[in-house]
Protein backbone atom coordinates (compact mmCIF):
# COMPACT_ATOMS: atom_id res chain seq x y z
CA UNK A 1 0.00 0.00 0.00
CA UNK A 2 1.17 3.57 -0.87
CA UNK A 3 2.12 6.09 1.73
CA UNK A 4 -0.60 7.89 2.80
CA UNK A 5 -0.93 11.44 1.89
CA UNK A 6 -2.65 12.60 5.30
CA UNK A 7 -0.78 10.70 7.88
CA UNK A 8 3.14 10.86 7.87
CA UNK A 9 3.54 7.16 7.88
CA UNK A 10 1.62 4.37 6.13
CA UNK A 11 -1.73 3.46 6.60
CA UNK A 12 -1.42 -0.05 6.63
CA UNK A 13 -3.44 -2.66 8.57
CA UNK A 14 -1.49 -2.94 11.26
CA UNK A 15 -1.13 1.18 11.92
CA UNK A 16 -5.54 0.90 11.34
CA UNK A 17 -5.18 -2.33 14.81
CA UNK A 18 -3.06 0.51 16.21
CA UNK A 19 -5.07 3.17 15.90
CA UNK A 20 -8.34 1.72 16.90
CA UNK A 21 -6.81 0.00 20.17
CA UNK A 22 -5.20 3.11 21.12
CA UNK A 23 -8.71 4.55 20.77
CA UNK A 24 -10.62 2.15 22.78
CA UNK A 25 -7.99 2.42 25.61
CA UNK A 26 -8.45 6.33 25.57
CA UNK A 27 -12.32 5.52 25.92
CA UNK A 28 -11.76 3.45 28.91
CA UNK A 29 -9.51 5.76 30.62
CA UNK A 30 -11.88 8.71 30.19
CA UNK A 31 -14.73 6.82 31.37
CA UNK A 32 -13.79 5.14 34.19
CA UNK A 33 -10.34 7.20 35.59
CA UNK A 34 -11.56 10.55 34.89
CA UNK A 35 -15.40 9.14 34.99
CA UNK A 36 -16.54 12.83 35.09
CA UNK A 37 -19.70 13.57 32.71
CA UNK A 38 -17.22 15.07 30.15
CA UNK A 39 -15.14 12.08 30.15
CA UNK A 40 -18.04 9.86 29.82
CA UNK A 41 -19.69 11.87 27.10
CA UNK A 42 -15.93 11.74 25.45
CA UNK A 43 -15.52 8.04 25.26
CA UNK A 44 -19.42 7.49 24.55
CA UNK A 45 -19.83 9.92 21.61
CA UNK A 46 -16.16 11.23 20.54
CA UNK A 47 -14.45 7.69 20.76
CA UNK A 48 -16.66 5.74 18.51
CA UNK A 49 -17.00 8.50 16.24
CA UNK A 50 -12.94 8.65 15.82
CA UNK A 51 -12.63 4.86 15.06
CA UNK A 52 -15.66 5.14 12.30
CA UNK A 53 -13.96 8.41 11.08
CA UNK A 54 -10.93 5.73 11.23
CA UNK A 55 -12.56 2.95 9.57
CA UNK A 56 -13.49 5.13 6.68
CA UNK A 57 -10.20 6.85 5.70
CA UNK A 58 -8.64 2.88 5.82
CA UNK A 59 -11.13 1.31 3.28
CA UNK A 60 -10.86 5.30 0.85
CA UNK A 61 -7.47 4.68 0.45
CA UNK A 62 -7.56 0.99 -0.49
CA UNK A 63 -10.00 1.76 -3.02
CA UNK A 64 -7.49 4.96 -4.00
CA UNK A 65 -4.77 2.51 -3.89
CA UNK A 66 -6.28 0.06 -6.10
CA UNK A 67 -7.56 2.58 -8.50
CA UNK A 68 -3.98 4.53 -8.52
CA UNK A 69 -2.15 0.92 -9.64
CA UNK A 70 -4.75 0.04 -12.37
CA UNK A 71 -4.27 3.52 -13.82
CA UNK A 72 -0.15 2.90 -13.17
CA UNK A 73 0.01 0.63 -15.32
CA UNK A 74 -2.82 1.60 -18.03
CA UNK A 75 0.13 4.84 -17.59
CA UNK A 76 2.67 2.39 -18.05
CA UNK A 77 1.63 0.46 -21.59
CA UNK A 78 -0.25 4.08 -22.83
CA UNK A 79 -3.18 2.35 -23.41
CA UNK A 80 -5.03 5.06 -20.71
CA UNK A 81 -4.38 7.68 -23.92
CA UNK A 82 -5.86 5.74 -26.52
CA UNK A 83 -9.26 5.08 -24.91
CA UNK A 84 -11.87 7.03 -26.68
CA UNK A 85 -13.54 7.74 -23.62
CA UNK A 86 -9.86 9.73 -22.46
CA UNK A 87 -9.88 11.43 -25.96
CA UNK A 88 -13.12 12.94 -25.62
CA UNK A 89 -12.93 14.31 -22.28
CA UNK A 90 -9.09 15.43 -23.31
CA UNK A 91 -10.51 17.71 -26.03
CA UNK A 92 -13.50 18.99 -23.99
CA UNK A 93 -11.21 19.73 -21.37
CA UNK A 94 -8.79 21.93 -24.05
CA UNK A 95 -12.06 23.78 -25.16
CA UNK A 96 -12.35 24.97 -21.39
CA UNK A 97 -9.02 25.58 -20.41
CA UNK A 98 -6.04 26.75 -21.56
CA UNK A 99 -2.18 25.69 -20.38
CA UNK A 100 -0.43 26.95 -17.96
CA UNK A 101 3.23 27.50 -17.68
CA UNK A 102 5.27 27.08 -14.35
CA UNK A 103 5.08 30.47 -12.18
CA UNK A 104 8.40 30.79 -10.73
CA UNK A 105 12.02 29.68 -11.97
CA UNK A 106 12.62 27.04 -9.54
CA UNK A 107 10.84 23.02 -9.54
CA UNK A 108 11.08 23.51 -6.08
CA UNK A 109 10.14 26.42 -4.90
CA UNK A 110 6.78 26.25 -8.03
CA UNK A 111 5.77 22.95 -6.09
CA UNK A 112 5.95 24.39 -3.14
CA UNK A 113 3.89 27.26 -3.61
CA UNK A 114 1.34 25.12 -5.50
CA UNK A 115 0.62 22.90 -2.06
CA UNK A 116 0.15 25.93 0.16
CA UNK A 117 -3.50 25.96 0.23
CA UNK A 118 -5.36 28.36 2.03
CA UNK A 119 -8.08 25.40 3.33
CA UNK A 120 -4.98 24.43 4.92
CA UNK A 121 -4.00 27.53 7.27
CA UNK A 122 -7.57 27.97 7.88
CA UNK A 123 -7.43 24.00 9.23
CA UNK A 124 -4.20 25.79 11.30
CA UNK A 125 -5.79 28.05 12.76
CA UNK A 126 -9.26 26.44 14.02
CA UNK A 127 -6.85 23.42 15.22
CA UNK A 128 -4.72 26.15 17.03
CA UNK A 129 -7.86 27.94 18.62
CA UNK A 130 -8.95 24.15 19.74
CA UNK A 131 -5.44 23.56 21.71
CA UNK A 132 -5.94 27.20 23.24
CA UNK A 133 -9.51 25.54 24.54
CA UNK A 134 -8.04 22.79 25.92
CA UNK A 135 -5.29 24.82 28.13
CA UNK A 136 -8.23 26.49 29.43
CA UNK A 137 -9.41 23.37 31.59
CA UNK A 138 -6.21 23.75 33.37
CA UNK A 139 -7.87 26.00 35.79
CA UNK A 140 -10.98 23.59 35.98
CA UNK A 141 -8.74 20.91 37.25
CA UNK A 142 -9.36 19.00 34.29
CA UNK A 143 -5.52 18.20 33.96
CA UNK A 144 -5.97 14.95 32.20
CA UNK A 145 -8.74 16.15 29.49
CA UNK A 146 -6.74 19.09 29.53
CA UNK A 147 -3.26 17.43 28.11
CA UNK A 148 -5.00 14.80 25.75
CA UNK A 149 -6.68 17.78 23.85
CA UNK A 150 -3.42 19.11 23.72
CA UNK A 151 -2.15 16.78 22.13
CA UNK A 152 -4.32 15.48 20.16
CA UNK A 153 -5.06 18.56 18.57
CA UNK A 154 -1.23 19.13 18.14
CA UNK A 155 -1.07 16.16 16.20
CA UNK A 156 -3.89 17.23 13.83
CA UNK A 157 -2.38 20.34 13.50
CA UNK A 158 1.38 18.81 12.83
CA UNK A 159 -0.30 17.17 9.87
CA UNK A 160 -1.92 20.18 8.41
CA UNK A 161 1.14 22.05 8.88
CA UNK A 162 3.01 19.54 6.98
CA UNK A 163 0.97 19.35 3.99
CA UNK A 164 1.31 22.94 4.36
CA UNK A 165 5.29 23.77 3.60
CA UNK A 166 4.66 20.82 1.17
CA UNK A 167 6.06 18.18 3.40
CA UNK A 168 5.71 15.76 0.47
CA UNK A 169 7.65 17.81 -2.19
CA UNK A 170 10.25 18.08 0.56
CA UNK A 171 10.55 14.43 1.36
CA UNK A 172 10.96 13.56 -2.85
CA UNK A 173 13.45 16.31 -3.55
CA UNK A 174 15.14 14.25 -0.79
CA UNK A 175 15.44 10.82 -2.69
CA UNK A 176 17.67 9.76 -5.39
CA UNK A 177 16.58 11.42 -8.44
CA UNK A 178 18.11 13.65 -11.08
CA UNK A 179 17.31 17.15 -9.67
CA UNK A 180 18.63 19.12 -12.14
CA UNK A 181 17.25 17.11 -16.03
CA UNK A 182 13.43 16.82 -14.17
CA UNK A 183 13.96 20.34 -13.21
CA UNK A 184 14.74 21.29 -16.83
CA UNK A 185 11.60 19.25 -18.05
CA UNK A 186 9.32 20.78 -15.61
CA UNK A 187 10.54 24.32 -15.92
CA UNK A 188 9.36 24.53 -19.85
CA UNK A 189 6.29 21.87 -19.28
CA UNK A 190 2.53 22.73 -20.39
CA UNK A 191 0.24 22.54 -17.27
CA UNK A 192 -3.45 20.91 -17.58
CA UNK A 193 -5.39 21.78 -14.18
CA UNK A 194 -8.69 19.50 -12.66
CA UNK A 195 -9.31 20.86 -9.29
CA UNK A 196 -6.23 20.23 -7.12
CA UNK A 197 -4.53 17.99 -9.84
CA UNK A 198 -2.44 18.31 -12.29
CA UNK A 199 -0.70 17.10 -15.34
CA UNK A 200 2.86 18.58 -16.74
CA UNK A 201 3.91 18.11 -20.26
CA UNK A 202 7.87 18.49 -19.51
CA UNK A 203 10.35 18.16 -22.42
CA UNK A 204 11.48 14.95 -21.26
CA UNK A 205 9.07 13.84 -18.45
CA UNK A 206 5.51 13.55 -17.75
CA UNK A 207 4.88 15.17 -14.35
CA UNK A 208 1.54 14.95 -12.36
CA UNK A 209 0.96 16.02 -8.68
CA UNK A 210 -2.30 16.20 -6.24
CA UNK A 211 -2.46 18.67 -3.25
CA UNK A 212 -0.80 16.02 -1.55
CA UNK A 213 1.67 14.11 -3.55
CA UNK A 214 4.29 14.42 -6.57
CA UNK A 215 4.81 11.96 -9.24
CA UNK A 216 7.13 11.64 -12.52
Amino acid sequence: MRKNDKFPFAMTKKSLVVYIVFTVLLGLFLFFVIGDMAGKCAACIACPMLIAYLLYAYCKESKADTKAREMKAQYMNGSYFESPEWHEKYVAYLNEHTFEKPKYQSMKLDLLKRFQRREYLVNMILLLFLMFCTLCLIPLGRYYMAIIGFCLFGFLFWLEFSLYIGMPVRKWLKGDIDYEELEASYLKSQMLFYKTNALAFGTTHLHGFTEKKYMQ
